[in-house]
């Protein structure tokens, strides 16, 4: 094992533990922040290298660093400050299987605190037919709706069938990507989320 403070490093050297035991690390200095790698030997030979950063805060830092680089990290912090929502405006439940309907999709919402919202579903179904098919998507949300591209979050050219309910917005014959759990059953080719932006009327 490997700490990092400041440019310089110090090496520990690490005794042998079996598989699924746990070995805790004591740090020779007081450090207030560090970083850390390990570099090892699975018992099946695999070499691995594994990573992070203490405090958490610092390795919260590193993340969004690496983020920085990718051409989508606008999006992304776009969405820093959002709420995993329902679609009826309920907090989020913390497994897929609690927010999945009948129909096997799976709707989530973001909101900001600004009160914009963005929706993306996928479904979790055996992909008979195709790994996309057809849903609605009924929310709570009122105001404007955009079709924004996955990555970018930019407004695309897209013929969406919507319309303002007096409980909210339904957004019709959504095509929802297929990403089935099982192992073995994936697409040869990348899927595509749709996602839609809601703008409250109130909001300029």
């Amino acid at each position: 094992m490997t700490i990092i403070l400041g440019g310089q490093e110090k090496t520990i050297q690490l005794e042998d533990f079996s598989p699924n035991s746990r070995r805790i690390v004591e740090v020779p200095e007081k450090l207030s922040s560090f970083h850390w790698e390990i570099n090892y030997t699975t018992h099946s030979g695999l070499k691995m290298l594994a990573s992070g950063a203490f405090p958490q805060s610092t390795e919260e830092e590193d993340f969004v660093k690496s983020l920085e680089k990718r051409d989508t990290f606008d999006f992304l912090k776009e969405l820093f400050d959002a709420k995993v929502m329902t679609v009826d405006g309920q907090k989020a439940p913390p497994t897929f299987a609690e927010l999945q309907q009948k129909d096997g999709v799976i709707p989530v919402a973001f909101q900001k605190p600004d009160g914009v919202v963005y929706i993306t579903a996928f479904a979790r179904v055996n992909p008979v037919n195709g790994y996309y098919m057809k849903a609605d998507i009924n929310t709570s949300f009122s105001g404007t709706l955009t079709a924004v591209d996955e990555w970018t979050g930019k407004p695309v050219n897209a013929d969406i069938q919507w319309e303002q309910t007096r409980t909210g917005i339904t957004i019709k014959n959504v095509t929802v990507p297929i990403i089935p759990g099982p192992i073995g059953q994936r697409s040869d080719k990348p899927v595509v989320l749709p996602v839609f932006k809601i703008t409250p009327f109130n909001l300029k």
